[in-house]
């Protein structure tokens, strides 16, 4: 049951997006109801009004599940995410958004970036410091990207940010 109800509340939790104070009720209120339940021993009855619901795996059950859901969080980590991103330079910044879509140029005058992290559990837990980037180019073709899930997101920021108030010099010839 505490293999289901991890899963579920991970797979819950990743899909919906919860902020700040509306993130740590959530993760408190479902750790206690699933403690409390089981400190209880009310799993048996609840499980008896599902039509005697009677959960039990062996390693392979949990092998079933699991590795499957590994191998695809793999591929979302390592191969998708690094399809959609961000470079900058000190006069512009190339966009990517979608898989095989082309890369977008924009001048980074007047560019702002935003740091969301706030969302407890998959910033802080399941997410190892990550954060998401919310770019917004002005202009006459105003843009707003975002950028989920970014790894070391305060030392990324703090370099862009850097790069940005640099300015390219050149020297005219003598």
């Amino acid at each position: 049951v505490i293999f289901f109800a991890v899963i579920l509340f991970v797979i819950f939790t990743t899909n919906v997006i919860f902020r700040g104070l509306a993130s740590w009720a959530l993760i408190l209120f479902f750790g206690m109801v699933v403690l409390t339940l089981a400190l209880l021993g009310w799993w048996d009855t609840i499980f008896g009004w599902a039509g005697g619901l009677d959960v039990r795996l062996n390693m392979g059950g949990y092998l079933v599940i699991s590795v499957p859901l590994f191998l695809m969080w793999t591929f979302v980590t390592l191969v998708y995410d690094h399809q959609k991103f961000l470079i900058f330079d000190q006069s512009q910044v190339r966009m990517r958004a979608d898989i095989g879509d082309g890369e977008t140029t924009h001048d980074v005058t007047g560019i702002t970036l935003e740091k969301k992290r706030d969302d407890v559990f998959r910033h802080w837990l399941l997410g190892m410091g990550s954060g998401d980037i919310r770019v917004r180019v002005g202009g006459p073709n105003a843009v707003v990207f975002e950028v989920s899930n970014v790894l070391n997101i305060n030392w990324k920021l703090e370099t862009v940010q850097k790069l940005l108030k640099e300015k390219q010099v050149s020297v005219a010839g003598r």
